[in-house]
């Protein structure tokens, strides 16, 4: 039978396989599922790919991208994903940098397909954003009245790539473990794990990483903090923003309630019911589309057909 590394490899590949990214052997180390203690050195691993009986009826290698067995043309389409998120960043570069000036905002963390640089030409940008404590409604309005007013916002006509504000989190709410549909998320866990840090105020992602080490390394054991290519990073000083936050700070709630009252009804509905949407102290979440459990089935069945496998 084989052993729990080599399952847990499968497992990885069959995860990412859901969404046609091939993994680099870095990459499966960083990302290596399993509850058990992930081996700590790249030597190890590479051993029982080359070495695994049950590896070598599942998992093909090319061009240093290892895939699940007859789904060689993922490495082609990385390659293309690849140069349509670097684009993706090129046009988006200033608009980005003009939302990190933001009051409240301490943070823009990229998620989704472009946080692995595997985007197609329709996809948006979608952004985690981190704000000051009790920020997040006032980041929220000033972000969404930017895009619009560039015609960025998913679902506008005109200017492209779009930008999805995806969460917004406030620094006193920076571990997000509880937003879990459980222990076994992992989902959940491989999207935290990728946030892609394009701007960082005070070390606020440094902060997020240690606020939701804990619950990460529980699935993913050899998780370690991303870190994003110097092009791609936002960096600037704070001059006005402190004053402008000071005087809009006690009208939190007018902010508040007109984001309230334009809330499609979908939101509304859901409204902390279950972890797809939140609209609560510190976290701002609209995920009305959560395709956590459709990921995990699929993810199942990739897993189980691999495991399956004949010579």
């Amino acid at each position: 039978m084989a052993d729990q590394l080599e399952k847990s490899i499968v497992a990885t590949i069959a995860y990412f396989d859901v969404f046609e990214y091939p993994v680099s052997l870095l990459e499966l180390h960083r990302l290596l599922l399993g509850r058990r203690t992930a081996p700590s050195v790249l030597v190890e691993l590479n051993r029982a790919l080359q070495e695994g009986r049950l590896l070598a009826k599942a998992i093909r290698r090319k061009d240093a991208f290892f895939y699940s067995r007859g789904r060689e043309r993922l490495v082609d389409t990385r390659h293309t994903r690849f140069l349509a998120a670097e684009e993706k960043y090129k046009q988006s570069r200033r608009l980005i940098r003009l939302l990190s000036y933001v009051p409240f905002v301490r943070g823009l963390f990229v998620c989704n397909s472009m946080a692995l640089l595997n985007a197609i030409k329709t996809s948006d940008i979608d952004l985690v954003v981190i704000t000051k404590p009790k920020g997040t409604w006032w980041a929220r309005l000033f972000c969404l009245l930017v895009l619009s007013a560039l015609r960025r916002r998913p679902g506008q006509p005109g200017g492209t790539p779009k930008i999805c504000l995806s969460m917004f989190i406030d620094e006193d709410h920076l571990n997000i473990g509880n937003l879990r549909m459980g222990e076994n998320d992992i989902d959940f866990a491989y999207w935290v794990a990728n946030f892609y840090p394009i701007y960082s105020a005070r070390e606020v992602y440094q902060r997020f990483w240690a606020a939701n080490a804990t619950w990460l390394s529980s699935t993913v054991p050899n998780v370690y903090p991303v870190i994003p290519h110097p092009s791609r990073v936002v960096q600037h000083r704070e001059i006005l923003r402190p004053f402008v936050e000071r005087l809009l700070a006690p009208f939190t709630a007018f902010a508040r309630d007109i984001q309230w009252k334009k809330f499609p009804s979908a939101i509304r509905d859901l409204a902390n019911r279950d972890t797809r949407v939140r609209v609560e102290e510190g976290i701002l979440k609209f995920h009305t589309n959560d395709r956590r459990v459709e990921h995990l089935e699929s993810f199942i069945k990739r897993y189980e057909a691999l495991l399956s496998l004949r010579a």
